[in-house]
């Protein structure tokens, strides 16, 4: 990883911290789904790495060189962000006070290939059939959820 200004774009960044968690065993594997790259951007050093750079607004000398911003990007495979988006989908559905009327606002994916949402009869069904699995997993997990709050009020 080289900083933009090896490439001669004007702008410029340091390396703070690169945390690779695919292969950090401190990590449980359900964890260990991207990388994690900080990076400290600098302000242009001069007026001309500044209008190379594209940033909006007039170059300020006071600022050359000074950090202007600290990021974090992260490296995640598709996949893994796939099924980070569905367990997303799953938890706002969880946490819905009315599972029905969230879905019916919220459609969610049915088709597993193309994650296309419902269009036809046959579609439909097959996520009416989900709601209703959904429905009862939820209330399991609030029964669950109720019995640990219970268990700890008890100690």
């Amino acid at each position: 990883l080289r900083s933009e200004e090896d490439r001669g774009i004007g702008a410029r960044f340091h390396i703070q911290r690169v945390k690779n968690k695919f292969f950090d065993e401190r990590y449980p594997n359900l964890i260990r789904t991207n990388a994690l790259i900080n990076l400290l951007l600098l302000y242009p050093a001069d007026a001309k790495a500044f209008k190379k750079s594209g940033i909006r607004g007039k170059w300020d000398a006071k600022f050359a060189g000074k950090p202007c911003a600290s990021v974090e990007v992260q490296l995640t495979l598709n996949d893994y962000l796939t099924i980070k988006n569905l367990m997303h989908t799953y938890y706002d559905v969880m946490r819905a006070e009315d599972p029905r009327s969230f879905l019916i606002e919220n459609p969610i994916f049915v088709d597993a290939d193309t994650l296309a949402p419902a269009e036809d009869e046959k579609d439909i069904a097959a996520a009416s059939a989900r709601v209703e699995r959904l429905e009862l997993e939820l209330a399991a997990a609030r029964e669950h959820e109720k019995g640990l709050v219970e268990a700890r009020m008890a100690e």
